[in-house]
């Protein structure tokens, strides 16, 4: 998780999100799940150099696994606090649509 927080945090995929997002607060009829079908292509590159160290396939078959390796910490505070931080870092909260 702390590979992806740095990742994401970058500038070049921090750009790349809010130009997905100012995509959707210009047209706010576009559905929310198209969000997240174009937020994963904004963050193969990431994707494609982190989940192989460790030791999961490329995207998208690596992010799934990656999710189910983390399931048996659902509980875990230290896991929950790193995935509220990435889905704030990729707008999966939707923090940024209230914004607008």
């Amino acid at each position: 998780q702390d590979d992806l927080i740095a990742a994401y945090s970058e500038d070049s995929v921090q750009k790349a999100v809010e130009k997905l997002q100012d995509k959707f607060r210009k047209n706010r009829d576009l559905p929310r799940a198209k969000y997240t079908r174009m937020l994963a292509e904004a963050l193969l590159a990431p994707q494609r150099k982190i989940l192989p160290r460790w030791g999961f396939e490329p995207p998208p078959k690596g992010v799934m696994q990656m999710h189910q390796a983390f399931t048996p910490y659902d509980d875990d505070e230290d896991v929950q606090l790193k995935i509220t931080i990435l889905n704030g870092l990729i707008g999966l909260d939707m923090a940024w649509l209230q914004e607008s």
